[in-house]
């Protein structure tokens, strides 16, 4: 996503959303036009949006999620009887899955690449309290409860 924002800016498209199934994002439209990012999340079994994203700048967004946003989704993760869930998240610790709730970190200034760099470590320990980046914002899942690390220059409303 970075690469194709970055060829299409050269190109002189100056408008542009870029998205992929597996949650980049990059919004390369500075022309102070409103967006907004819904914030999915699974509660009780079912998939939601939990909150709305609003920002006037062009971004970059990295959604970790451990379910399916549609059906070609489904073929990254498996759930046992249990409900238990094998998502493609994996530890370079243990080498073993990680099921975490839905995590998205949003910038200005920072690209998809570094944004998960940055969010990946915390999002795999679970320790997404104690992600501190002063160029990102951060939206999470813990434990049923909406957590956020707020970046200036976009608001986050719960739903």
């Amino acid at each position: 996503a970075d690469l194709f924002a970055r060829d299409m800016i050269g190109a002189g498209y100056v408008h542009g959303v870029i998205s992929s199934r597996d949650g980049f994002i990059r919004n390369f439209d500075s022309s102070n036009e409103e967006y907004a990012y819904d914030y999915f999340d699974e509660r009780s079994g079912a998939l939601r949006v939990l909150g709305k994203l609003t920002y006037r700048c062009a971004a970059a967004f990295v959604a970790l999620h451990p379910f399916a946003l549609d059906e070609y989704e489904k073929n990254y993760l498996y759930r046992y009887s249990d409900g238990a869930r094998i998502t493609r998240f994996v530890s370079s610790s243990d080498a073993l899955s990680r099921d975490r709730g839905a995590a998205v970190a949003y910038s200005a200034t920072l690209s998809c690449t570094d944004l998960l760099f940055q969010i990946l470590p915390d999002y795999l320990d679970g320790t997404l309290s104690a992600f501190s980046s002063p160029d990102a914002g951060l939206i999470w899942s813990d434990s049923d409860v909406l957590c956020t690390k707020p970046l200036s220059g976009f608001s986050f409303e719960e739903l």
